[in-house]
C-alpha cells in the first residue's frame, strides 16, 4: 500500500454493515431485489478456495445476490479476462518491479491489462503525471492521490496478498530476497563455514 491513511483503511476494511446499506441503495435503484452473477476463477486450490469464500460472504450478507464460481484452468480464464467475458473476475497480479507503478500503471483507462474497463480521467492524469516529474516526492503524491481514487470507486478490489514461509540454514549466506519480480537472487549467495 502506498500511503496508509483512515479513508483508505475504511476503503479496505470488512465491513459487512456498510455493504448492505450499499445493497439496500443498490437495490432501490436498480429497481430488483436479486442479482445473480459469476464470479470467474483460475481452477487452482488457492483461487477455488478464494471463490468459494467470497461467494459465501456475499451471500450470507447480502440477501439477494446468488453467485456462481465458474473455476476454470488459468490459461482458459485468462483468455476470458482478456476478451471481456466475464461478470466477475478473481486473479491476481505480482509486481515485474518494485515500485507501485506497477500496479497502478494497470489500471489506466487504455491499459491492456484494464480488462474490467474501468476508466477514470482523475486517476489517469495522476498517472501520467507521475511518469513526467523530477520530484520524487511529487511523483509519490500523484501515485499516492491515484491509489486513492482506485480505491475509492473500487476500479479494482485488492482482497489479499500471498505470503511464504521460509527455512534457510544459517551458514547460507547472501541470498536475496525481493519483494518483486523473481522471488530470490543466489548471485551473491555462499554456504559459510
Amino acid at each position: 500500500e502506498l500511503v496508509k491513511t483512515a479513508e483508505t483503511d475504511k476503503l479496505m476494511t470488512y465491513n459487512p454493515t456498510l455493504a448492505k446499506s450499499y445493497w439496500k441503495k443498490a437495490q432501490k435503484a436498480l429497481g430488483q431485489s436479486k442479482v445473480n452473477f459469476t464470479l470467474l476463477t483460475y481452477d487452482d486450490d488457492d483461487a477455488k478456495k478464494a471463490g468459494e469464500y467470497l461467494q459465501s460472504t456475499i451471500e450470507s450478507n447480502l440477501k439477494g445476490v446468488n453467485v456462481r464460481v465458474n473455476s476454470l484452468p488459468k490459461k482458459t480464464a485468462l483468455v476470458r479476462g482478456q476478451n471481456g467475458n466475464f461478470d466477475t473476475l478473481l486473479m491476481g497480479w505480482q509486481a515485474d518491479f518494485t515500485d507501485p507503478i506497477s500496479f497502478l500503471d494497470l489500471n489506466t483507462s487504455n491499459a491492456s491489462y484494464n480488462w474490467g474497463k474501468w476508466a477514470n480521467k482523475e486517476y489517469d492524469k495522476y498517472v501520467a503525471a507521475s511518469k513526467t516529474t523530477g520530484n520524487e516526492n511529487a511523483r509519490f503524491e500523484d501515485l499516492a492521490k491515484a491509489e486513492r481514487v482506485l480505491l475509492t470507486e473500487q476500479g479494482v478490489v485488492p482482497l489479499y496478498q500471498p505470503a511464504e514461509a521460509w527455512m534457510v540454514r544459517p551458514t547460507v549466506k547472501g541470498v536475496v530476497y525481493n519483494g518483486a519480480g523473481a522471488n530470490y537472487n543466489f548471485k551473491y549467495a555462499y554456504v559459510e563455514k
